[in-house]
Order: C-alpha cells, then sequence, then structure tokens
C-alpha cells in the first residue's frame, strides 16, 4: 500500500527538518516542502499530496491562510501548524475550512492522530461527494417525476422528468409551494396529507396536479418526510408516477361496464355475476334490495355468500363457474337439479335462514363462457317462494314453535282440558315430575304424583273451573328426587276458537330458596347488629340522605356521638372534592348502576384533625329498605408509610450510582436506571442475566468466595471491570453489602464508573513525568511552593546553587533554612503577591556563596 503523501509547509529550516522526520517516523512520505505561501500553492498544484501541514506565518507575499485559500480548489486536507493562537488568527483560518489547528510546541502523537482524522474526514467528504454525484445522476435520468421540498412545502428540488409532465422548465418549478400546482378544490385535502408530512408520515396515494396548460395530470404520489437529528420535520421526498393514459383507459372501460349494468340493474329480477375470482362484477338493485347490501358496499369482493348464510361457503355461482358439479351433491344434496329452460344452468330449492327473518328461495346459476367457450363469470338469479313453502308447512311449523316456546320457559308449565287431562308440558314439568311427556300427556294429576298433593291440585282446578279467571297460591310439591318444595301456582283458564272454556294453563315457580333468603336476611340482619358494634372497624349505614346506624368504633373514629351522627351531615365532614364523588356513587348505586365500592377519601374529625379514610360501600337491605353499608378504616399511618417508600424508591431508581441486587448466585434481582443505561440493557435484559455476564473479572470460583467473605464481614469496596451489552469494557468503584432480609440472602452494591478518573489519573501521571524530567535536567533552579510558602519541590539544580540538599528543602521555608533576612523578605513579598493576584512576579537578587 503507498504511503501517504504530505507537503510541509514551513519557513523554518530546522523546524522543517524536525516535523519531516517525525512525519517520516509515522510511516508518511514528505516529497517536498515549502517555506512561502506562492511556492506552497505551485507544489500542492504540481505535487497534488494527500494532505498539507501549513504554517501561517511565512515569507513572501502570501501567508499560510492566503495560500490555503487557493489551495483549497484542489480539495486537499489543510491542517495549520503554528505558533499563533490569538482568536483573530483562529478566525481568518476558520474561514479556509481546515482540518485541523496545532499550536506549537506541538505534541508529536497529536500531530498524528489530528492527520490521521483529516485523512479519514477528506476520504469519506470524498466519497460522500460521489454518492451525491451518482444520485443526482440518478435522478435526473429517472422516469419518475421527482421532487424535494423545504420544511414550508416550497419546492427545493424538481428533476427534468417532472418537469415535463407539468408542462413547466425546472426553474418555474423551484421556489413554489406545492398547492401552486394543484386544483384549487384539492387543496383542502392536499393540506391533510401535509399534516401527517409535518408528523413524520410516509404515504402512497393518486393525486391530480394541474398542467401549465390547465390540463389535469393523474398521478400517483410516493412520498417521504424528511427528519432531522432531532427528530423535527425538514423537508419532503415524492415520487411521481404518470397514470393519466391509465386513468382514460379505466374511464372508457367504466363507461362500457356502466352500459351492461343498466341493462342487468333495470332487471326487476335480483340477480348477480360473479368472475373466474369468484368476485362480485354486478349486483343490481332488485338484488340490492332484496339483501340489503348495496352494489358499492359488494363489488369487487368475493362476499355474495353475506346475502345467503352466516358464513362464508360456496353459492350455487360459485360451484358453475368452477366446472365442478361434484360439488353440488355436496353443498345441495338432494336439492338441485337441471334447468329445463337453459342449458348449462341449475336450480335449486332451499330454505335461507340468514336471508331476512329466514326465507324460501329458488335460485338459478349458469356460466357465462367467452366466445372460444372459456367459463368467464357466472350469473345467478333469486326468486322468493317462502310464502308458498310457509303456507305448505305453516300448521306443523306453528305447533313446533308453541312447544319449543314453551320448553324454553326455565318454570314447569302444563295445560289441561276440561277433564283435567294433561294436553301437554315442557321439558322443566317433564324433570320435576320424572316421567317423560309421552307418560303424561293423557293422564291426570292423579296418575303421576302423590295423593295429598294431588288431591289438593285436583281441588284448585274444580275451583278455577267454576271461577274462570287466574289463580294463584302457594303449595309443597314433591319432585322427582323425593325432596319437598315450596311453589308458587299461577293458572289460568284459556277458551277454544268458539269462546268457550277449554281448560287450563298452570306455571309453577319453586320459591323455596326465596323463603329460605327472607328468613336467612332476617337472621342476618340481627347477625349484623351483634357484629357491627364490636368489630373494630367504623362502620355505618346510610339510608335515605342520612346515617340511621353508626356503630362504636365510628363514633372514636369521627369524634362525634351516636346522636351527632344521626343528626349531622356526615359528608359536610368530607373534603369538597371526595364529597361529590361519593354522593354521586351513592345516588348511582341506590339505582342500581354499578360503581366501584372503595375510595380513599379524607375526612375531618370533630377535632379538626383530618385522616385518611379507605372507604368501602356496598348495597344492603336494611329494615326492609335499600341502603348503603360504609366502612370507614383509617389508613392515614399506612399511606405516610406509602408516601416515604415512594421517596425511598424514586430516590433508589434515579439515583446517580449503578446500583444492583443480586441473589448470593449472582443472579440480578434489581437494577436502576443509571445501571441500566451504563451497561446498555433493557431492565427486562439485565433481570434475566448474572453477575458474570457484565464482570469479565468474575468467575464461579472467584465469586463464590467473594460471597463468602461478603457475608462474613458485611461489605467490601474494590475496583473492577464492568462489560457493556455492546461488549465495551470499562473500570468501575464497586461497593457491595451483604443483607439477609427475612431469610432471603442477597448483595446490594453501589457502582461508578471511574473511566473519566482512570484517564484524569494517566493525563496527570503523564504530566508529572513530563514535568520532573524536565526540571531534573534544567539548569535553572526550580522550586514549588505551598500558600504557605514551604517548599513543596526543588529540583537538583536548586542543591547546586545553594549547597543545600534537596530533601532539606521539603517542608521548609526560606526563613527557617538559614537564608539572609534581607533576601527572605524579598522572596516572601514576591511570593505573596503571586497567590494574592495570580500574577507572574520577577525578581533580582543575588545567593550567597556556600
Amino acid at each position: 500500500m503507498a504511503k501517504q503523501r504530505i507537503l510541509l509547509v514551513e519557513d523554518d529550516a530546522i523546524e522543517t527538518m524536525d516535523i519531516k522526520r517525525t512525519l517520516e517516523s509515522f510511516g508518511y512520505e514528505v516529497p517536498c516542502t515549502a517555506s512561502r505561501g506562492e511556492e506552497a500553492v505551485e507544489k500542492a498544484r504540481k505535487e497534488l499530496p494527500d494532505l498539507i501541514l501549513m504554517d501561517i506565518i511565512l515569507k513572501g507575499e502570501l501567508n499560510g491562510i492566503e495560500a490555503a485559500n487557493e489551495i483549497n480548489e484542489l480539495e486537499i486536507p489543510i491542517i495549520y501548524l503554528t505558533a499563533h493562537s490569538e482568536e483573530d488568527t483562529v478566525q481568518k483560518a476558520k474561514v479556509t475550512g481546515p482540518y485541523g489547528y496545532l499550536i506549537k510546541p506541538y505534541d508529536p502523537f497529536e500531530l498524528r492522530y489530528a492527520i490521521e482524522l483529516a485523512l479519514y474526514k477528506n476520504q469519506m467528504e470524498k466519497k460522500l461527494k460521489e454518492s451525491e454525484k451518482r444520485y443526482k445522476s440518478i435522478v435526473e435520468t429517472a422516469n419518475e417525476g421527482i421532487w424535494a421540498t423545504d420544511a414550508n412545502f416550497n419546492i427545493n428540488y424538481v428533476n427534468p422528468k417532472l418537469a415535463e409532465m407539468l408542462g413547466y422548465t425546472m426553474e418555474e418549478m423551484l421556489g413554489k409551494h406545492v398547492t401552486f400546482f394543484i386544483f384549487e378544490e384539492d387543496i383542502p385535502e392536499a393540506e391533510k396529507h401535509i399534516e401527517k408530512r409535518i408528523k413524520g408520515h410516509p404515504e402512497t396515494y393518486e393525486r391530480r396536479f394541474k398542467h401549465k396548460n390547465g390540463s389535469e395530470v393523474s398521478t400517483i404520489i410516493s412520498v417521504t418526510a424528511l427528519m432531522d437529528d432531532n427528530g423535527d420535520f425538514v423537508g419532503s421526498f415524492a415520487m411521481f408516477t404518470d397514470i393519466s393514459h391509465r386513468k382514460k383507459m379505466e374511464k372508457e372501460l367504466k363507461n362500457r361496464e356502466s352500459q351492461l349494468n343498466a341493462i342487468i340493474d333495470g332487471s326487476p329480477v335480483p340477480q348477480f355475476v360473479i368472475d373466474t375470482n369468484h368476485r362480485v362484477m354486478y349486483w343490481n338493485k332488485a338484488m340490492a334490495d332484496y339483501s340489503g347490501i348495496s352494489s358499492e358496499e359488494i363489488i369487487g369482493t368475493n362476499n355474495h355468500w353475506k346475502a345467503f348464510y352466516s358464513e362464508k361457503r360456496p353459492c350455487l355461482a360459485d360451484l358453475m363457474v368452477q366446472g365442478n358439479l361434484d360439488q353440488l351433491n355436496k353443498f345441495y344434496s338432494g336439492k338441485f337439479k337441471e334447468s329445463e329452460h337453459l342449458k348449462d344452468a341449475y336450480e335449486i330449492e332451499d330454505f335461507f335462514p340468514h336471508v331476512g327473518e329466514g326465507k324460501w328461495l329458488h335460485l338459478t346459476a349458469a356460466a357465462i363462457k367467452d366466445s372460444e367457450g372459456k367459463i368467464i363469470g357466472s350469473l345467478e338469479t333469486i326468486k322468493d317462494i317462502t310464502v308458498r313453502k310457509m303456507a305448505e308447512k305453516s300448521a306443523i311449523d306453528q305447533y313446533r314453535f308453541l312447544q319449543h316456546l314453551i320448553d324454553t320457559i326455565p318454570y314447569p308449565v302444563f295445560y289441561k282440558d276440561m277433564n283435567y287431562v294433561y294436553m301437554g308440558c315442557n321439558k322443566r314439568f317433564e324433570e320435576i315430575i320424572g316421567l317423560p311427556k309421552d307418560e303424561i300427556v293423557g293422564k291426570t294429576v292423579h296418575d303421576i304424583t302423590l295423593k295429598e298433593s294431588a288431591d289438593m291440585s285436583h281441588e284448585k282446578d274444580k275451583e278455577l273451573f267454576k271461577n274462570p279467571g287466574s289463580q294463584f297460591y302457594e303449595e309443597y310439591v314433591p319432585y322427582a328426587d323425593g325432596t319437598m318444595h315450596l311453589v308458587l301456582f299461577n293458572k289460568t283458564t284459556f277458551q277454544n276458537e268458539k269462546g268457550q272454556l277449554a281448560g287450563i294453563i298452570g306455571i309453577m315457580v319453586d320459591i323455596t330458596e326465596r323463603k329460605k333468603t327472607e328468613n336467612a336476611l332476617k337472621e342476618s340482619e340481627e347477625k349484623f347488629r351483634v357484629l357491627a358494634d364490636n368489630i373494630p372497624i367504623s362502620i355505618v349505614v346510610y339510608q335515605r340522605d342520612k346515617v340511621v346506624y353508626a356503630n362504636d368504633f365510628a363514633v372514636q373514629m369521627s369524634g362525634y356521638s351516636k346522636e351527632e351522627l344521626y343528626t349531622m351531615n356526615l359528608w359536610d365532614n368530607f373534603y369538597p372534592d371526595d364529597q361529590k364523588l361519593m354522593m354521586g356513587s351513592i345516588k348511582a348505586r341506590l339505582k342500581g348502576e354499578k360503581v366501584p365500592n372503595r375510595y380513599e377519601v379524607r375526612f375531618i374529625t370533630k377535632s379538626g384533625d383530618v385522616r385518611n379514610i379507605d372507604l368501602s360501600a356496598g348495597f344492603i337491605i336494611y329494615d326492609g329498605q335499600p341502603a348503603d353499608l360504609i366502612t370507614l378504616t383509617d389508613i392515614t399511618e399506612r399511606k405516610d408509610a406509602e408516601r416515604d417508600l415512594q421517596i425511598s424508591q424514586f430516590s433508589i431508581e434515579n439515583a446517580s450510582d449503578e446500583i444492583y441486587w443480586v441473589d448470593m448466585d449472582g443472579d440480578f434481582i434489581y437494577a436502576n436506571k443509571s445501571a441500566c443505561d451504563s451497561l446498555g440493557f433493557s431492565k427486562e435484559e439485565i433481570l434475566s442475566r448474572n453477575v458474570f455476564d457484565v464482570v469479565p473479572d468474575f468467575s464461579q470460583e472467584t465469586w463464590k468466595n467473594f460471597a463468602e467473605d461478603l457475608r462474613l464481614k458485611g461489605s467490601f469496596s474494590f475496583e473492577t471491570r464492568h462489560k457493556t451489552k455492546d461488549g465495551r469494557i470499562f473500570p468501575v468503584e464497586i461497593n457491595s453489602n451483604y443483607m439477609n432480609f427475612h431469610g432471603k440472602e442477597m448483595i446490594y452494591t453501589f457502582s461508578r464508573d471511574i473511566s473519566q478518573r482512570e484517564k484524569v489519573l494517566k493525563s496527570l501521571r503523564d504530566s508529572e513525568s513530563k514535568f520532573r524530567s524536565f526540571t531534573e535536567n534544567s539548569l535553572d533552579t526550580i522550586m514549588l511552593f505551598d500558600s504557605d510558602l514551604r517548599h513543596l519541590y526543588v529540583n537538583p539544580n536548586a542543591e547546586k546553587v545553594t549547597g543545600i540538599p534537596a530533601e532539606d528543602f521539603i517542608g521548609k521555608t526560606h526563613k527557617e533554612l538559614g537564608f539572609p533576612k534581607d533576601m527572605v523578605d524579598l522572596w516572601d513579598d514576591a511570593l505573596h503577591n503571586v497567590f494574592k493576584t495570580g500574577e507572574n512576579g520577577r525578581i533580582e537578587f543575588e545567593l550567597p556563596s556556600g
């Protein structure tokens, strides 16, 4: 691989040689150097180096900045290497677009990194320009129209094809708002699409545009929003396909279809046509009226089955278009026949329960063929024969309907004739008697139940026949399982078509459980009073807008006596917002509406204390009337504890330090937000991992030893490394603590990224090393002082000059070292001034020999 070539522009010959050697040591080639600006321009044009290192102050007519201005046309990256850092010079240099600006004296490694970065950046810029050139070539020659807009939807680019489509030059279109090319009546709709674009939504849709000559240009637009790195809308990019010709052809085809559709649509017979893909082509008006499905809704779909069935299945037309007549037996077995009037057509008669309220239909379907005899569709016609069919079976249906009706009644139903003989019953009556209907019909009550119960029923029937109308009474009845049930009988007489008394219809309602419930309710109310008076929870019964019962605990909690509670408006002691909520709920509950049963509210006691209350409300019957049972639990202390817990949880979750909880096996059981952000994992991801996934320095053995030591010592602080989700490893400072919480052992750890601290320490060590190298070899005397003027450091030359060993200086002042008083005073004044003002000082004196 060829070495990268650097042109060095420097007017100091010694500096030039030194920099050249440094560059060559890095593996770069320095084919030539220049000391003047004009020379630099000439050699840059001749050599075309990969990079130029340019001094700003040069001999000759052109300085470095002026030379760089002329060289910029060659697109060669330039790095300024100069001793000048004045703001004015930097600003002038920035105008030339340099790739770097290094101040002498420079660090060789900083120079190397600056060069590598500049070469890489220049290479990327060249690739970007090549890519933009290729992109522009593609866009300019595309057969699709293209434009781009700014954030205000003004056109800032248009390709030749789009300009040609709309009859404009590209120059005429640039700068205009997109609505300039849209018909006025279409602008409101266009603005809706513009709103979507601002929100970042891409779209593909049809849009007509206005040609320069006023004609219409139909297009398909594929448009996308352009967003910046912050997610803000900055413009849009759109491609346009001219579909004007296609639209014209579609219009002509639609006209022909309209003619054929008019013929079919004018027919009074419901009919439709499907194509070979089973999609509806025609659906005439009679069919739409009959099915209740409009042509607009059905044409183009394969949903014609919905006119006949509740779920998708082939219609007769589908079987004709398939040409598969074997399927007729599968779907219409015993119901189809070949048409006597039309060749290759078939007819069926069937009942369609999902057509209206159920219809009998006569369907005829025939295949439609082209000139070559190929099936291209199918026509199906519909004739309603419901009246005829219903007339044939009305008597049977009527009987079945009535029988089905009484069978669905959940109570036992029976009917008898004037001779007390059962004429019929429902299934529930069969169940309680324990006999099928065939063994009940034609018999009397004495044939199917116990004599005592039968005698009572027979006597009641005689009374009803004697006094026709309705009859109600309660009686115990033996069921087939041997149990006795209390039953409410509701009997009424019925007449025949001549208005003569014909029999009795009876309904039996089992009220056994209801009676038990009524008795249990009375017992429950008494138990409630005993329980409520002794339970350590505030209980109030609210009925007809007042308190009608309050237990002793409610008195204690509120501070009011029972007499006060019964006469006061209890809701006045709740916060206004809470009052409105609860009163609304109580009224709704009394109306039978479904509302929440529990609320957290604030109650003001008689002494003025505000207590947080968990209020539960439920509907009860109290003294035979609807009421609200309200329990009030004081949760003030719990709410305070919850608040403290939430603050603690928030503090941990949002702490700047990383916080982890792990079990003794090293599996994570908690990690706060800082921990997740630091490692690059979501909370769900990190909780599915263990310490070995993120701490490369831990093995199974070292973790086991660490956990055991931590269990004994309680806490550890140490430094280790963490590994992120993407594999980056960085140093951390760890403080781990052992905890046994209700028998569950765990370790909670605080972690802090010390990458920056490590970098600073390394930098300090490097700086200290350079400082010591410089001072130890300096021929000058170098001393460092603290603010008390005590020596922190002296270099070897101080020992040579003063004759005092270097170690004797440390921690002592000049006075303590025995220097002459006049020199000490002069020296101390100068140093105090430096500490006070922060400015450099200079003094001259003569050290005494020896």
